[in-house]
């Protein structure tokens, strides 16, 4: 039996005073902002949380632009960078549903504000109770699901919080990349009996049997990669080791997650990032790393683009699990999930582009936002979400062999509020439609054309042009590459 893998994105909420992403610091930008924003100094809160948005790394997370946008909200004249940034967040960023149901609330508000500038504005809804502010702990993981089997793989959380670790905890596993001996030593005392090392930006820790070599070939990709997403994508990461944890079998990854994080994950996880401590761990028995890949643009990604809608962020983390490296490049290749497109767009015709780019995909979100179109699905089942993530990477891979990847994720990431008000879903398609030229339904046309011929994992692309080639058993220096789990 085939099993399909998909990635599942979890955000852990754990409410404790005065904390936040490790990888701030207790920024005072986001302490300032946080206490200018409570004593209804708006346009301070404005001004400190806006340069603490832009200037640190994972800064752009739902608790700052939720504090944010309530604050331009309250700002005469500046409402409609306020309810820009809370329709976008509501519509696209992953958070608990009484976090969204509270941004759904103050965009409504503000909308009244822009249409009534002199209604009353009254404080903002508090969207974590008696704390001065949420600590997230932002987990991206990588399930897999097996039609007519486990059909609870899509509909649980990857990733439950067991034990709650203190930002302090995490903040001390941060390691400087000038003091690689420390890294190692911290590495170790969190994972007894790995085999260490250090190489580039990367600790390596495997309970897989890797030898030295094997691990320093598994960095160096990783290291390559990291440059490739800085240099295409403008993405950028701390001045801190990433600590990748490599395991045999998904038990070992339980006890590791269990172990090093505090977390209870699903049996049926290949692999998760966590943010707070800059880590990868990944079920890994060879060096073809695509799971590592696919986990380290989750993390990249986040660094500096907090607000990716969810399918341009699956898309791409699973375009690069299988890729060929041409020169400095990665290039994403046709790979086992064009069989999970085939064996279900006959029965889920109705899953097409605009759900994919506008539909929530978990079961963990609200789904009372989004206004499906007439014969349009709404990701309710594990095969719809399945075949929407498939479909997701193959898009992608579209825009990249089309050359209009890395102009579509600039489209998005440099989104700027328009002067009137316009729906969050509505400037998606707009942004899409805006870099390739075409009206949706035509974009849509033209895709379905052209994936039928990338659906056979056995072909190779070559800047366009789609060649038959022998897919390597083993990594080579030029071929990044990972199989498709089996039973």
């Amino acid at each position: 039996m085939m099993i399909r893998s998909v990635a599942l994105a979890t955000t852990l909420l754990l409410l404790t005073p005065l904390t936040v992403f490790a990888q701030s610091r207790l920024d005072p930008d986001y302490t300032q902002g946080y206490a200018h924003w409570t004593a209804a100094e708006y346009a301070d809160a404005r001004k400190t949380l806006a340069r603490y948005r832009v200037a640190t790394k994972f800064a752009q997370t739902y608790d700052v632009d939720y504090w944010l946008g309530t604050s331009y909200c309250r700002l005469a004249g500046e409402e409609r960078y306020g309810v820009d940034l809370l329709a976008w967040n509501y519509r696209f960023v992953q958070m608990p549903p009484t976090v969204q149901e509270h941004y759904k609330a103050e965009r409504d508000l503000c909308l009244q504000f822009m249409a009534q500038r002199d209604r009353a504005r009254i404080a903002p809804r508090v969207i974590v109770a008696r704390a001065q502010a949420s600590a997230t702990a932002r987990a991206e993981g990588k399930m897999f699901y097996m039609p007519g089997g486990d059909k609870g793989a899509l509909s649980a959380a990857p990733l439950r919080v067991k034990r709650q670790l203190t930002p302090e905890t995490y903040d001390k596993r941060l390691v400087s990349l000038t003091d690689p001996g420390r890294a190692v030593t911290s590495v170790k005392a969190l994972a007894p009996g790995y085999q260490v090392v250090t190489e580039g930006r990367f600790v390596l820790a495997s309970k897989s049997g890797h030898t030295t070599e094997q691990l320093g070939q598994v960095a160096r990709r990783l290291q390559h990669f990291t440059d490739f997403l800085a240099a295409e994508y403008g993405l950028s990461l701390p001045d801190t080791f990433i600590t990748v944890y490599m395991v045999p079998n998904s038990t070992e990854l339980q006890a590791l997650a269990d172990r090093v994080h505090g977390l209870e994950a699903s049996p049926l996880m290949l692999g998760y990032a966590l943010q707070n401590d800059l880590s990868v761990v990944g079920v890994l028995r060879t060096t073809a790393a695509g799971t590592l890949l696919h986990e380290t643009f989750h993390l990249a990604v986040r660094s500096t683009y907090g607000g990716i809608p969810q399918w341009l962020d699956e898309g791409l983390a699973s375009l690069y699990e299988d890729s060929t490296v041409v020169g400095e490049r990665y290039l994403g290749e046709p790979n086992w999930r064009g069989k999970v497109v085939r064996d279900l767009q006959g029965t889920l015709s109705g899953v097409g582009l605009r759900t994919v780019i506008l539909a929530p995909w978990f079961p963990e979100q609200a789904q009372s936002y989004y206004d499906p179109a007439p014969g349009e699905l709404v990701l309710s089942s594990p095969d719809e979400r399945a075949y929407a993530l498939a479909l997701a990477r193959y898009f992608v891979m579209y825009l990249q062999e089309h050359g209009l990847l890395k102009n579509v994720f600039q489209a998005y990431r440099d989104r700027k509020p328009p002067d009137e008000y316009v729906p969050a879903e509505v400037q998606a398609v707009r942004l899409l439609e805006s870099v390739v030229g075409k009206p949706l339904a035509a974009i849509e046309q033209d895709f379905k054309a052209w994936y039928p011929k990338v659906l056979d994992p056995n072909l190779r692309l070559h800047l366009g042009k789609v060649e038959p080639k022998e897919i390597p058993k083993e990594l080579g220096p030029s071929v990044e590459r990972e199989a498709a789990p089996r039973n």
